[in-house]
């Protein structure tokens, strides 16, 4: 059956495509948002542990979809790895409280 269902997806533009995509994210961030709307109270040990697992589903999308493109494409070219010492250099420089 998926086999039969992949090969009809190939045939559509891929203009459905996204939008099909967008709008089976966006019913699912509705089916999440239910028990917030409905529920009256959430307990303290509940929401920390929703926001943690929120958290950890933007970092992994940050080092999926971000850092490790980046660092593919950073590898390609010798100045933008030496851009990129320089810059992570800085970085703890700015933050180091011991100057």
């Amino acid at each position: 059956m998926s086999t039969g269902l992949v090969e009809y997806a190939a045939t559509l533009p891929v203009f459905v495509l996204g939008a099909v995509g967008s709008l089976i994210a966006g019913l699912f961030t509705a089916v999440g948002a239910l028990p917030a709307l409905l529920g009256s109270h959430i307990g303290a040990r509940s929401q920390n542990t929703m926001l943690g697992f929120a958290a950890g589903v933007m970092l992994a999308a940050t080092v999926f979809s971000l850092i490790i493109p980046g660092i593919d494409h950073g590898n390609r070219n010798i100045r933008t790895r030496q851009h990129l010492r320089r810059l992570f250099i800085s970085i703890i420089k700015l933050f180091d409280n011991d100057q």
